[in-house]
């Protein structure tokens, strides 16, 4: 129900993680889908298969296999097969069990049947079924290991002495005449006191305490009341702590807000331990990264989620169009935990939103549907 509200979403992929219960929907007359394809196969869904499905005009693909949806295919959905832009309807209707889990009376309405019995071995997604991958080309192996020669030429002379050819001819001709110096300073050496010529810089033109109220004043709001910020070991008082301690955002900033976002979503799902944290996988690991970079020696320093000084837009998985997130994309990336509710409203800008393959774990943040220009949402292969 909560994508009701996404007027942009054209990709929903929520497929093989563990969903239950059942799917109901509260559409208004004058509701307009941009709905292209529905991924939700692969997990405990029940019930009857909503009608409502039949009210995405727009509707290419609607993949609900290996699930526990029982009862007929709706009519309405059936007539975008031929009234619309349907091409594939993949169901459980297939034996085991007999009868199937699904029946489809229109011969012409589902494309492709799974057995709602069979669990051992679920279907592989649509876009990883392709199995005609290019054979790769093997190089033949070298018939014969290279040889080496070693050399077998010696030395054609040994040194004729070992003893050094040249000694000393000489001892020093004298020696010190006294241990005493034989010249006292005049006078005592004076000291120079050098005054600062300027005083300490001072981020943001604010005083440290002022600067760190205003960032928690903004905290707040973003999070939801000051509770967010009592834990020290929540995600949010460690994206705090960030802003203020290593971070040299200043409280007036227009990216604060989304800055915040980030930060909170690499500590909620275990940031260090990422698999990729920036762009090249030989310098990825994101763990001891909180360094501001130093302008001397910029070009050899490398940009990861966190990196001080740079914006959030050069961390690794995102892109942004005029300054604001318009793709995360951190699939296949070991994320681990709950994705933030409130923080993650402030991506208002964000296009592509792509956490597939995970170990992510909780509910769908319910504030996701403030996302209104998000036409990509996948959580695939998840443990939600």
């Amino acid at each position: 129900v909560i994508f009701t509200a996404l007027d942009s979403l054209e990709e929903l992929d929520l497929g093989y993680n563990n969903f239950e219960g059942e799917i109901s929907f509260e559409l208004p007359t004058d509701f307009q889908s941009s709905l292209r394809i529905i991924e939700i196969s692969n997990n405990q869904f029940s019930g009857t298969i909503p009608d409502e499905f039949g009210l995405l005009t727009k509707l290419e693909s609607l993949f609900i296999q290996k699930n526990k949806f029982t009862g007929t295919m709706p009519n309405q959905i059936c007539e975008l097969r031929s009234s619309g832009d349907l091409n594939e309807i993949w169901t459980d209707c297939a034996s085991p069990p007999d009868p199937p889990l699904t029946q489809c009376d229109d011969e012409n309405c589902c494309t492709q049947c799974f057995s709602g019995g069979d669990t051992s071995a679920p279907s592989l997604p649509p876009s990883m079924s392709d199995t005609n991958e290019p054979t790769p080309d093997f190089i033949d192996e070298p018939t014969a290991l290279p040889t080496f020669e070693a050399t077998t030429a010696s030395p054609t002379a040994l040194p004729s002495s070992m003893d050094p050819t040249i000694t000393p001819t000489t001892l020093p001709t004298a020696f010190p005449t006294t241990g005493d110096p034989t010249i006292t300073p005049t006078s005592t050496p004076s000291i120079t006191t050098i005054s600062p010529t300027s005083t300490p810089t001072i981020l943001c033109d604010l005083e440290p305490e002022k600067r760190k109220l205003q960032i928690e004043a903004k905290i707040i709001k973003i999070s939801g009341g000051e509770d967010a910020l009592e834990d020290p070991n929540s995600p949010q008082f460690k994206s705090f702590t960030y802003l203020v301690e290593d971070d040299i955002i200043c409280p007036d900033d227009s990216n604060l807000g989304q800055r915040y976002a980030l930060t909170v979503v690499y500590y909620s799902t275990n940031g260090d331990a990422w698999f990729e944290c920036a762009s090249s996988k030989s310098t990825s690991p994101c763990v001891g990264i909180r360094r501001r970079l130093d302008d001397s020696n910029e070009e050899n320093e490398v940009v990861r989620w966190l990196s001080v000084g740079v914006s959030e837009c050069l961390w690794f998985g995102i892109s942004c169009i005029d300054g604001k997130i318009s793709e995360l994309k951190l699939e296949n990336n070991n994320l681990s935990g709950i994705l933030p509710n409130n923080e993650i409203a402030t991506l208002s800008r964000i296009q592509d939103l792509d956490l597939s393959s995970n170990n992510i774990i909780g509910p769908i943040p319910s504030k996701i549907n403030r996302l209104k220009q998000l036409t990509l949402f996948s959580l695939e292969n998840n443990f939600i």
